[in-house]
């Protein structure tokens, strides 16, 4: 009816697992324009570290937690940046939850 399942949340982004010693989460590797991240301080590069206080350890992981959520929810996610001589970042981005595919 719709093209897409109704109610499905989405973040908007790429991501890949991280499999590099001394890292966790999921690294964004895109970023959509109509994004829930869209407007926050998350970049590509930025590891996902945890959503709303679930640490996150891969792609599956990310999209299970998305699941329990509902369209226009509010999240929090931890993200980690590192910079080029390795020293990281960790801060949070609060974004509220957007329909997938509508």
């Amino acid at each position: 009816k719709y093209g897409y399942v109704k109610n499905r949340v989405m973040l908007g982004v790429t991501v890949r697992d991280i499999t590099q010693p001394g890292y966790e989460g999921v690294q964004i590797l895109e970023i959509s324009e109509n994004s829930s991240l869209a407007g926050t301080n998350a970049r590509v590069g930025d590891i996902i570290t945890k959503i709303n206080n679930a640490t996150i350890q891969s792609g599956v992981e990310l999209r299970s937690e998305l699941s329990k959520l509902k369209v226009g929810d509010k999240c929090t996610l931890a993200l980690t940046r590192v910079d080029r001589n390795g020293g990281k970042d960790t801060f949070t981005v609060t974004c509220t939850l957007k329909e997938f595919g509508g």
